[in-house]
């Protein structure tokens, strides 16, 4: 037996009422390597 829940398609959302589901920034300058280490370091330790 199928089931006729998805025969139709809903209404298609308008674009004006949609919005990103993240944060959209510049990327932050390259480290140099030793501040790069450093900070994976602190990230990965804490918590």
């Amino acid at each position: 037996m199928l089931n006729d829940r998805f025969a139709a398609l809903p209404e298609p959302i308008p674009l004006e009422d949609t919005r990103t589901s993240q944060d959209v920034v510049d990327h932050p300058a390259e480290m140099a390597d030793e501040y790069r280490e450093i900070d994976w370091f602190l990230r990965s330790t804490a918590g």
